[in-house]
C-alpha cells in the first residue's frame, strides 16, 4: 500500500506546485500589464527578478523593469511592486520605497536604477 500512496502523494504535490506556479504566472503577468501602460514606450520594457510574495497576506510581485526613455535609450533597472486591483507602484513613484520593498518583498534586495527614473506615459 506505500509503494501505491507514496507516488500518488508525489503526483499530486507537483500537480499543485505546477497550478501554484502557472497562477504566479498569470499574476506577474497581469501586474506587468499594469505597469506597461505607466510607461512611455511599454513594448519596449525589459523585466527581471520578478517573484510573488506573500509576506502581506497577499499576492505582491516584487520585480525590477527597465524601459526606454523618450531619446530611445534605457535609463536602467528599477524596482516596482504590483498588486493589482490595489495599484501598481515604480520606485521613483513612493518615498520611502525602499522599506516598502522590505516589508512585502522580503529585503533590500534587487538594484535601483542607476539614473533614478523611468519616463512614464503622459
Amino acid at each position: 500500500m506505500k509503494i501505491i500512496v507514496t507516488p500518488l502523494l508525489l503526483c499530486m504535490s507537483i500537480s499543485l506546485a505546477q497550478a501554484q506556479t502557472a497562477q504566479e504566472f498569470a499574476w506577474i503577468g497581469r501586474n506587468r500589464d499594469a505597469l506597461k501602460e505607466k510607461l512611455r514606450d511599454p513594448s519596449g520594457a525589459e523585466f527581471r527578478n520578478e517573484t510573488v510574495s506573500r509576506k502581506s497576506g497577499s499576492p505582491v510581485v516584487c520585480g525590477e523593469v527597465n524601459a526606454r526613455n523618450g531619446f530611445g535609450g534605457r535609463n536602467g533597472y528599477q524596482r516596482w511592486i504590483g498588486a493589482i486591483p490595489v495599484g501598481v507602484y515604480l520606485e521613483q513613484e513612493i518615498s520611502g520605497f525602499s522599506k516598502v520593498w522590505a516589508s512585502l518583498c522580503g529585503g533590500p534586495t534587487g538594484s535601483s536604477s542607476s539614473t533614478g527614473h523611468l519616463p512614464l506615459a503622459r
